[in-house]
């Protein structure tokens, strides 16, 4: 019975850390079941507080750019009345201050830029909540896997200490061998406790976060974790860096900038007015003209121009500064990704080398007296150990990815379907 239940424990730990194996490189058939997954998933990530605020601040921002997009000025109705004696004198006119230096062109430009900062900040935003997501889930999975492996190890320890006690009234084993099984089990039961605090304390994060959350929804579709070692580095950095929504917002916003100091350079430059009336003056109708231009003599606007070109060029140093960070790390996280990777492959192989030929060996020894029960209970905690770091470095893996994947802006391309951001 001893023997079953340890079989048992290797067993999960090498299931569960060779599954990525399998999850990187194995199709599924069940595509039906995985876009139903990214549906779930999708719709989860849309009905968050983050993302339902970074949506209407998206609408916000487009609303703004079609103010930027009208014209810059309205026409003005003018009217004049007076009465001298018995006589009613009255004018009425129109004038119309002209854009002569486009102006509204350049507002339109900026507006175009605004739409896309404002668009690159949602995307960045959902992005982040959805590699959140997956950090969640693949942290609920480990720590699950965590508990019951350890759950299953506490029963195999406290199966072994019954069969230790019954030795012992056979006169087969001393009081020794007892106390120090018994200090085995105690370790267990705290390190089962620490593993089931550990697993709802990632349960109740990922409940906080998924306002439905069905056991059935937990487990990300081995598909989607498709990332090998050549994927990571498939595209040209230059492409990947340039297409990332945090570059591509600060990009955004850089142009913006330029453009609202290419405006306040035309504010400098004054429009005119023109106008035209017409009424009656005692007997005799009048038809007028007008014309006027503000004199930009007490204020030429120079230090609103200064200012706005400062501004441009901060942004252009943050642009430069965001692009070069983000290229750093997607290196990074590629390098993280792939020496993981080559771990987990070569835990794959220790641990194929351990077959239950062994581990039968390994019982028979202890039932025979050829292995004291002291080394007997340290094979099974280093099994233990082993199985433990799997299914650690399976999740280091997976978190690696995320990373990259976020790193390298492909979060959403990559988990979900086509348009699931729009």
């Amino acid at each position: 019975m001893c023997i079953s239940l340890f079989k048992r424990v290797f067993t999960a730990g090498v299931i569960y850390c060779l599954a990525v194996n399998a999850a990187f490189s194995t199709p599924l058939s069940e595509t039906n079941k995985n876009l139903a997954w990214q549906r779930w998933l999708k719709n989860q990530i849309e009905l968050h507080p983050d993302v339902i605020a970074a949506k209407q601040q998206l609408k916000a921002r487009l609303s703004l750019a079609d103010g930027r997009s009208q014209p810059l000025y309205n026409p003005e109705l003018e009217t004049e009345f007076e009465r001298l004696d018995n006589t009613n004198n009255y004018r009425l006119g129109i004038s119309q201050t002209l854009d002569i230096w486009d102006k509204r062109g350049n507002r339109r430009q900026q507006a175009d830029f605004i739409r896309l900062a404002a668009k690159q900040a949602y995307l960045q935003t959902y992005q982040q909540k959805l590699a959140e997501a997956l950090s969640v889930l693949t942290t609920y999975q480990a720590s699950k896997a965590r508990f019951l492996l350890a759950q299953q190890q506490e029963q195999q320890i406290n199966t072994l200490f019954t069969l230790i006690q019954n030795r012992q009234q056979a006169g087969d084993l001393g009081q020794v061998e007892v106390n120090f099984s018994l200090a085995s089990l105690a370790q267990r039961l705290n390190e089962t406790a620490l593993a089931m605090a550990d697993f709802r304390r990632a349960e109740a994060q990922a409940q906080e976060l998924f306002s439905n959350f069905p056991s059935d929804k937990s487990v990300i579709p081995t598909q989607l974790w498709q990332v090998t070692t050549g994927s990571i580095v498939d595209k040209p950095l230059s492409e990947t860096v340039d297409s990332h929504p945090r570059v591509l917002l600060a990009k955004a916003q850089w142009d913006v900038e330029k453009e609202a100091a290419e405006l306040a350079r035309l504010d400098t430059k004054a429009d005119p007015t023109l106008g035209i009336n017409t009424g009656r003056d005692g007997d005799e109708d009048i038809v007028g003209l007008s014309f006027s231009i503000p004199l930009n003599v007490r204020n030429n606007f120079s230090a609103e121009r200064r200012a706005a070109d400062e501004q441009a060029l901060a942004a252009e140093a943050a642009y430069l500064a965001t692009r070069r960070q983000q290229q750093y790390q997607i290196q990074a996280t590629a390098n993280i990704a792939q020496q993981y990777q080559k771990k987990l492959q070569r835990l794959k192989f220790l641990l194929q080398q351990s077959n239950e030929e062994s581990l039968t060996l390994l019982e028979q020894q202890w039932q025979t007296g050829d292995l004291g029960t002291n080394e007997y209970l340290i094979a099974l905690q280093q099994n233990m150990v082993g199985a433990l770091s799997g299914i650690e470095l399976q999740e280091k893996l997976q978190l690696a990815v995320i990373d990259w994947l976020k790193a390298s802006g492909q979060v959403t391309t990559r988990i979900l379907p086509p348009g699931s951001s729009d």
